[in-house]
């Protein structure tokens, strides 16, 4: 199946988190008071996302803003208020150079049919609307001077290209081979989401690696054997509490889960709520939720409506919009695999060497970032007691959130960075744990135990 993807053009900005530190919209924006939309296109949201506007020609009479054309993305969505799992590129001319740039990025993102308002982005008396959303860590703002990726114009390359319209949707066969390009540029791109700093760090590291004594390399190896025992303990110790307390003793079992798609359901709902927020909102939401589906019961589950299941979960209390989604959309997927059951399905993509592919199809469930597409896939493995040993498909087993983090960077993990893209702590916790011979999975495990627990572990400690 063809990659969807999405190139947007807007005004240049160095960051687009409004206008701070004299940051301006150049080529873009509402030209004569220096401002618009696109200004907050990288300004992180409480709830773990970020919320992207372009500009699209308006309605010759009542000057509203015209709709994206969805369909032209994949025309299997004709009619349906919204797409997930895009790439969209943010495009911009830049100032001085001529001709557009790939100035960042939102991966598996959401593109709206029509404008939305439904989250507050004031600015002057009015709320800031959005066409495209994604996960914070899915989101890529490239430094100014690595802004170099050009994007022809339809003026100099022909039909086909990029036109007068900020929207293009590069579906046209000629352009085939850019597009491809555009997906293989991107997925190489080391450089985090709104930090220059850290290419440059990176390059400085590296420069200084070649020119350490013998002596300094020797306190290196020391301070390894350290980390490296340290990370063991947080794995064997915690990382078994974890599965002992949250996992093993608890009602999930192997039996129960392959052999009964609800109760299987039950599970990736214990997981998939728990997004940016307190748990204690996330399990309050959760449990709403499962009352309406405990209501409807499992025989009706199918074949109530969206429309239906979405009043339901309203009335219920399930008042934040995005966790209605993820269930409607969570129905709809596990309505189209194997027995319905969406933890087999899963253990089963995980025992073929699939890990990836069904990492990525649980992301394009509304709602669903890699963290908990991690979380959850992490701890199928758990209760199977498997861990697989590709590099690649670890990766995909590794939820981060602040206390892993944290952790890792206290621990002192080469190469973890704190605050940048998800990717900047996984492969360094993954390769680590590779090479120093622990389970990166019960690391990970570990590590959110401890963060998560640090002040009744210190109390039991004294």
């Amino acid at each position: 199946m063809k990659e969807k993807i999405l190139f947007l053009n807007i005004g240049w900005m160095k960051n687009y988190r409004g206008l701070k530190g004299g940051d301006t919209i150049v080529n873009g924006g509402k030209k004569q008071i220096g401002f618009g939309h696109e200004m907050f296109n990288f300004q992180p949201f409480d709830d773990g996302k970020m919320y992207g506007f372009v500009e699209p020609k308006r309605k010759s009479v009542s000057y509203e803003r015209n709709s994206l054309h969805i369909e032209k993305i994949d025309k299997s969505y004709v009619g349906k208020s919204s797409i997930n799992g895009v790439l969209v590129v943010w495009t911009a001319l830049r100032p001085g150079m001529g001709g557009n740039v790939i100035v960042g990025w939102y991966k598996n993102a959401t593109v709206y049919r029509n404008e939305q308002t439904d989250i507050l982005r004031p600015f002057h008396g009015e709320n800031y609307s959005y066409f495209v959303t994604a996960d914070r860590e899915d989101c890529f703002l490239l430094g100014k001077d690595l802004r170099t990726k050009k994007v022809p114009r339809a003026k100099t390359e022909g039909k086909g290209w990029m036109g007068q319209s900020n929207i293009w949707y590069a579906n046209d066969a000629n352009v085939a081979n850019f597009r491809q390009g555009v997906f293989d540029y991107i997925n190489k791109k080391l450089s985090p989401a709104n930090d220059t700093r850290s290419v440059r760090n990176y390059l400085r590291n590296k420069s200084h690696q070649g020119k350490m004594n013998n002596q300094q390399i020797g306190r290196e190896n020391d301070g390894n054997i350290i980390v490296a025992r340290k990370c063991r303990r947080i794995a064997n110790e915690y990382g078994e509490r974890y599965k002992k307390e949250i996992m093993i003793s608890s009602k999930w079992t192997p039996e129960l889960l392959s052999s009964n798609w609800f109760s299987a359901l039950e599970f990736w709902f214990n997981k998939s709520f728990y997004r940016g927020r307190k748990d204690i909102i996330s399990e309050t939401f959760m449990k709403r939720a499962w009352v309406v589906i405990n209501r409807i019961g499992k025989d009706n589950l199918f074949k109530v409506s969206d429309n239906e299941l979405e009043k339901s979960l309203s009335a219920e209390g399930v008042n934040n919009h995005i966790d209605r989604k993820m269930v409607i959309e969570t129905l709809e997927f596990i309505k189209n695999i194997d027995s319905h059951n969406i933890v087999a399905y899963s253990l089963k993509g995980i025992n073929s060497g699939q890990t990836i592919i069904i990492f990525d199809e649980l992301r394009k469930i509304f709602g669903i970032g890699p963290k908990l597409a991690s979380l959850f896939l992490r701890d199928v493995c758990f209760v199977y007691k498997v861990e697989p040993v590709v590099r690649e498909q670890l990766i995909c087993l590794q939820p981060v959130d602040t206390w892993v983090m944290q952790v890792s960077i206290e621990l002192g993990i080469p190469g973890c960075v704190k605050e940048i893209n998800r990717n900047a702590v996984v492969e360094p916790i993954v390769d680590y744990c590779l090479k120093n011979k622990i389970s990166p999975l019960l690391f990970n495990a570990g590590a959110w135990y401890v963060g998560a627990r640090a002040f009744s572990l210190l109390i039991k400690s004294l």
